[in-house]
């Protein structure tokens, strides 16, 4: 068995696989968002320079109307047409956001229906999952990542290659006047001043920032395992059918609600602290940024008082330096508090490219109208991920075609194990299972796979159409789905459903849906199999919610329609061994005996002993007796 990789440790990824990522999920999302901060900032722009135009234009004796209507007309053109581009980009950029977040969604969801079943079930890998899973929901993804660290970026640019040639003009304008305020505004003095109060805002802007995301990287952790616990009593405790009728019959003083809502106060009390905290620190950074623009005010304005700009040009200065501190202040901003955006963005990309040991096989599946394939087990073991104890060992076995074999034996005993391994949910740990002498693990997985059906002791029905569950995803035959229900037991229950075969399961998506008892439910997975039309049909514990006629009956008209195939029947009851060619005992993960039921019930051993303790309800007068008993109840009602 190939030895797995192991899950890769949390790491930080480059800011190319960010964006990356980001294109994929949404093609053109960052030359959007890009194009949007600069027309953003081209409207903060046009609206300064305009206002210091004007000012400056009123400051001129004899001024009209008439010479002020061309430079207002195309200062409005310039923002109608402005904001109709910055409206489509929004547009464009909100849809995109959504667009990667489902996204994210949709590539988490294909994940984990892609990788084989070992790394299904691997904890770690379960672990990454609600990672990723609380990334989506917590972080904003990778909507909130070209949102809040593009748009800073190219803010800043834009910021700097806009207002440089301006604000170098301030720089040098010098006044002709020779009073003490000319002589200060002509300085190097002035200039050093000016720099100093733009650099208080951004000096200060990526502790506070560092600071806000300390707290809301805080407040990232602490919900990850509160997300955990919140989904699971929504989704399972608070939904399930099964758990609500547990609730009521155990937990009539409403216990578990009690004890959800406490943990609940708590997470709002420590959420609303840690966002309070965040917030407290980020509007500090907001009350300097304003001060600092008062003060800018005044020194600029010194050059306009030394005569050396215009009292327009003191407001197109002054805004021209508020769009470039207010943009490097964001950059501070973005990179202080990006930390817990990438966290998530981390633990999405590590989901999504933990490593796999996919099925290496390759060789297709020998189609046979006969069904003529044989199954061989050459001395399997396995063991589960992270434990010692031994779930099969030295197992070997080899079913004949058209063969009806049981698998009984106590509970963990390994029955299902070896299932799986048949089936390729699992490898084994070590020994070989062979198809017509090939080794399992040299075929197409998908392939192999094919050739089974199976019903599982924890089967699952979907909360679609009948005919649905029963045909799956291949080509719903009404004719042969009719026949697998009947097979099943369960066609006369369906045909008085209100759309028959097209009515829903459960009111889970459709209002009109039905609900069903757990053992008709069984009998729907039962008839699922048996449409696959598969050469290999196991039933895995499929009978364990029915009563012993009924799993009887259903083990008889299985037996009745098999045909050629094979069929593996596992139980720890003994109905299936009574339409059984052969039977396999197993105990402790070994097999223990081998042989038809004549010659097991001779030897006295282990199958001995189970079937007479079950035998009461399996022989031919109780079941006649039962059977009468049920049709002349169902008469009466």
């Amino acid at each position: 068995m190939p030895k797995k990789k192991q899950a890769p440790e949390a790491n930080h990824h480059s800011y190319r696989e960010y964006l990356h990522y980001a294109n994929v999920l949404r093609p053109h999302s960052v030359a959007v968002q890009a194009a949007l901060a600069v027309v953003t900032l081209l409207q903060g722009y046009a609206a300064v320079t305009f206002l210091g135009v004007l000012v400056t234009q009123l400051t001129v004796p004899n001024v009209t109307m008439a010479q002020l209507w061309p430079m207002t007309a195309a200062f409005l053109g310039t923002i109608f047409v402005l904001a109709i581009i910055g409206y489509r980009l929004t547009m464009h950029a909100n849809v995109n956001a959504w667009g990667s977040w489902f996204g994210m969604q949709a590539m988490t969801n294909k994940k984990m229906l892609t990788v084989t079943y070992p790394t299904f079930i691997d904890p770690k890998f379960r672990d990454e999952y609600a990672a990723a899973n609380t990334s989506i929901m917590f972080s904003g993804g990778f909507g909130r990542f070209v949102t809040q660290v593009v748009n800073s970026v190219c803010g800043l640019i834009a910021a700097v290659v806009l207002s440089g040639a301006s604000l170098v003009a301030l720089f040098t304008a010098r006044s002709q006047e020779t009073t003490a305020l000319a002589r200060f505004s002509n300085s190097p003095w002035l200039l050093v001043l000016m720099l100093v109060i733009i650099a208080i805002p951004v000096v200060m802007a990526f502790p506070l920032a560092k600071l806000s995301g300390k707290y809301m990287r805080k407040f990232y952790d602490f919900n990850v395992q509160f997300n955990r616990m919140g989904a699971y009593y929504i989704q399972t405790v608070f939904d399930d059918y099964v758990i609500g009728k547990v609730i009521r019959i155990f937990d009539p003083h409403d216990h578990l609600l009690h004890y959800f809502a406490k943990e609940n106060r708590t997470q709002i009390i420590e959420d609303n602290k840690m966002l309070t905290q965040a917030t407290a620190a980020r509007s500090l950074n907001n009350i300097v940024l304003s001060v600092i623009i008062g003060m800018l005010y005044v020194v600029v304005g010194i050059k306009g008082l030394a005569g050396a700009i215009s009292i327009g040009a003191v407001i197109a200065y002054v805004g021209y330096l508020q769009q470039v501190i207010g943009a490097l202040t964001t950059m501070m901003d973005t990179i202080g508090t990006s930390a817990s955006i990438l966290k998530g963005l981390d633990q999405f990309i590590n989901f999504i490219e933990y490593p796999d040991a996919p099925a290496k096989g390759r060789l297709p599946i020998e189609k046979r109208l006969d069904n003529n394939y044989e199954i061989k087990v050459d001395d399997v073991s396995y063991r589960y991920p992270g434990t010692q104890e031994w779930a099969l060992r030295h197992v070997t076995l080899q079913f004949k075609v058209g063969q009806r074999l049981a698998l009984v034996g106590p509970n963990g005993s390994g029955k299902t194990t070896l299932i799986k391994l048949l089936t390729r949910l699992a490898e084994p740990t070590e020994g070989r299972i062979l198809l017509n002498g090939i080794d399992i693990q040299k075929y197409d997985i998908h392939e192999y796979q094919q050739i089974f059906a199976v019903v599982f002791q924890d089967y699952r029905l979907f909360a679609f159409s009948v005919a649905d569950n029963v045909a799956v995803n291949t080509h719903k035959d009404p004719e042969r789905i009719q026949r697998a229900l009947t097979l099943a037991g369960v066609w006369n229950k369906v045909d008085r459903m209100p759309k028959k075969t097209e009515t829903s399961l459960t009111k889970n998506i459709d209002p009109a849906g039905v609900d069903i008892s757990g053992g008709e439910a069984q009998k729907i997975a039962i008839a699922r199999a048996w449409y696959k039309d598969a050469p290999f049909i196991i039933l895995d514990e499929p009978t364990a919610a029915l009563d012993p006629v009924s799993e009887y009956e259903i083990y008889q008209k299985f037996d009745d329609l098999m045909e050629k195939k094979t069929a593996i029947y596992v139980s720890h009851r003994m109905s299936s061994t009574r339409f059984s060619q052969r039977i396999v005992v197993l105990d402790h993960g070994q097999i223990v005996e081998d042989g038809t039921h004549a010659a097991l019930m001779q030897a006295q051993g282990l199958y001995y002993r189970l079937f007479e303790a079950q035998a009461q309800y399996y022989t031919a007068d109780k079941i006649k007796a039962e059977r009468k008993n049920a049709d002349a109840a169902y008469a009466i009602d």
